[in-house]
């Protein structure tokens, strides 16, 4: 079974594997891509672990890519060890939003009537997921999110035993912190008719950055320029009056912020701006997210930050591919009809030893990056 409303789209690397743990209850694990908004199928295209949906808010496009009735490959595999394996825990729908998390609590209220009826309703549907939903958390909360240890996470007995829709920043034994802080209450809620909450069906977006169609400048007056100003005033140490009148005033904290974007303080807040402080955002974000200082971070401490996460992203593919080749060599052993064969365990030891030297690097990691303070 597919979602029924998705287009079939063939991964190049994965397309589902046996679920293990068919005694535990049905769940939706929802996810982001963190990568550039865009296609969903540019996407699948470079996906070595694919989710058994990637929707494409953008194209209002649904791709199937793992049947719902096998396991996909985001989460933990066979091989995690000290906990409850996750990506085969039973039916759970991996759904991720192409996007970064830090963005996604953008979206208007058009998108999530759409994700709500249109994504998320027929999966709950099918597989008989209950209309609960944990909370997700944004990097402003004061929430180390992107750590195996965030105190968010379920335990693993709680993952055993949820049944409903949750995030990736929810499951154990993940440092991931995806989807951010989108709240999905009211579409959950919409979304399982149980305590229907309306949604509008207009396509303004309650948080989107002023000045990215219009430039904002002395003389420009109304909505957009006070939520410029509170954008100063939050993001930038500002204490400008939140007048909606752009004076000397607030072209002064334009450019002081132009300055620290390294593009021409000119004093014009217009889509090269903003477009420069959302990627400034998204680097602040995930910098918070991994329990580094919000601000002030230096040149160095930015570049070690990249890197790390470089690593972090390679790590953790190659910790897949272990756990990948341990599922394989049992599966070859079980289909020659062959037990307890000494060559068998020999390969499956090695495998373990190099996932667990992975697991040791990834702490290493999470050290480093704890460390730039």
């Amino acid at each position: 079974m597919q979602h029924p409303a998705g287009v079939h789209v063939r991964s190049p690397f994965r397309n589902g594997s046996p679920i293990r743990r068919p005694d535990l209850p049905p769940r939706i694990t929802l996810h982001s891509t963190e990568t550039p908004t865009g296609t969903g199928r540019a996407v699948i295209s470079r996906l070595q672990w694919p989710y058994h949906n990637l929707v494409d808010i953008e194209q209002r496009e649904i791709l199937n890519v793992v049947p719902w009735e096998l396991s996909a490959y985001s989460l933990r595999g066979a091989s995690y060890t000290g906990g409850t394996e996750t990506n085969h825990a039973g039916i759970n729908i991996q759904m991720s939003v192409v996007g970064y998390a830090s963005r996604i609590h953008r979206l208007s209220n058009a998108d999530l009537r759409w994700l709500a009826e249109d994504v998320v309703k027929p999966a709950m549907d099918w597989a008989e997921v209950p209309n609960q939903w944990t909370r997700a958390y944004g990097p402003n909360e004061g929430i180390v999110l992107a750590s195996t240890k965030s105190p968010i996470r379920m335990s693993n007995r709680a993952w055993e035993n949820f049944s409903g829709v949750s995030y990736h920043q929810q499951v154990p034994g993940q440092d991931h912190w995806d989807m951010g802080a989108l709240s999905w209450q009211q579409c959950m809620a919409y979304a399982g008719a149980m305590t229907p909450t309306p949604l509008p069906n207009d396509d303004e977006t309650a948080q989107q950055i002023p000045g990215m169609t219009s430039p904002l400048m002395i003389g420009s007056t109304g909505s957009a320029v006070a939520k410029l100003q509170k954008l100063l005033n939050t993001y930038f140490n500002n204490d400008l009056e939140v007048d909606g009148v752009f004076g000397a005033a607030t072209k002064q904290a334009v450019q002081e912020v132009e300055a620290i974007l390294n593009i021409k303080t000119d004093g014009v807040w217009g889509p090269k701006t903003a477009g420069q402080y959302e990627t400034w955002y998204d680097e602040l974000a995930n910098a918070v997210v991994l329990g580094l200082k919000a601000e002030g971070l230096t040149a160095d401490e930015k570049v070690a930050v990249k890197e790390l996460r470089q690593l972090g992203r390679k790590g953790l593919v190659a910790l897949q591919a272990s756990e990948e080749l341990e599922r394989m060599i049992t599966s070859a052993y079980s289909a020659l009809g062959v037990q307890d064969s000494a060559s068998e365990t020999g390969m499956l030891d090695a495998v373990r030893l190099i996932s667990q030297k992975l697991r040791g690097i990834e702490g290493d990691r999470a050290k480093a990056l704890a460390a730039i303070k």
